[in-house]
């Protein structure tokens, strides 16, 4: 309901103005999700990899479908890092089963974070048990995090979803080489290390198995072990890379050019 301009006052349902294929069949109220993925003339998504997750039923949440006939809006543009503030891991649950392999390859294993009871103990039972080799640091710190991410050799990222992500790119920043789940945003911004031709910037591992975390995070290890120039190169690689915001600002631009002018 709202003033008419000549005093007498106008109802509108959402069937008077939204589509009606956008609304639910009660007719009270829309779909917005769905209103807004028709009606758009851009999409923008946080990565390539989530793009694709969408089109598939796992990802797309009942949405699938209309994101794929709509496929040709989507832009996929990965999020930027404050190099103001930045010049933190997920799947904790695989992190567990690896820990009695993590632990018998002479590292140290540090993670910060807060969320459910269950894994907050885990945490600090693990550090409890291995007090020399893990630390769980339970809640969360700006600073700790900036020191943990610029003090570690290589950051263990296993989630199981993530749109883009963004301790990747903290860490890539840092010079710290990250060893990733191949999900979403992860499986764009970390390309695999390649021995022969002296390129990538990490490892990824395809499926979310401890099995294949250990292997993936082996290997990485190997190479920081024995392969020193090829460790050096990772970390050069992933410094020079532009992270910024910058560089995602110019992108949205054109995203946004475009569906203001129908490009």
């Amino acid at each position: 309901m709202f003033p008419y301009p000549g005093g007498d006052r106008v109802s509108l349902t959402w069937r008077s103005h939204v589509p009606l294929a956008l609304a639910i069949p009660d007719g009270t109220s829309p779909r917005l999700a769905e209103a807004g993925l028709k009606t758009a003339d851009r999409v923008v998504t946080v990565s390539h990899g989530y793009a694709w997750e969408l089109k598939a039923s796992e990802g797309g949440w009942g949405l699938h479908g209309i994101i794929k006939d709509n496929d040709w809006k989507l832009r996929d543009i990965v999020n930027g890092v404050d190099n103001k503030d930045w010049n933190q891991n997920k799947g904790v649950d695989l992190i567990a089963e690896a820990i009695p392999w993590l632990t018998s390859q002479n590292v140290q294993l540090v993670m910060l974070g807060s969320g459910r009871p269950d894994l907050a103990n885990m945490l600090r039972q693990f550090e409890s048990q291995q007090h020399d080799k893990i630390r769980g640091w339970v809640g969360f710190s700006v600073k700790m995090a900036h020191r943990i991410t610029a003090g570690w050799d290589i950051l263990l990222m296993p989630s199981r979803f993530e749109p883009c992500g963004l301790n990747q790119l903290y860490a890539m920043n840092y010079g710290t080489v990250p060893v990733v789940h191949a999900v979403g945003g992860l499986r764009d911004t970390v390309q695999p290390f390649d021995p022969f031709s002296e390129s990538g910037l990490g490892w990824t591992f395809e499926s979310a198995d401890s099995g294949k975390l250990s292997h993936a995070l082996g290997n990485c290890l190997l190479t920081y072990r024995e392969y020193k120039k090829s460790w050096e190169g990772l970390q050069r690689r992933g410094m020079a890379l532009d992270l910024s915001w910058d560089n995602a600002a110019l992108q949205y631009e054109e995203a946004l050019l475009a569906a203001k002018y129908q490009w």
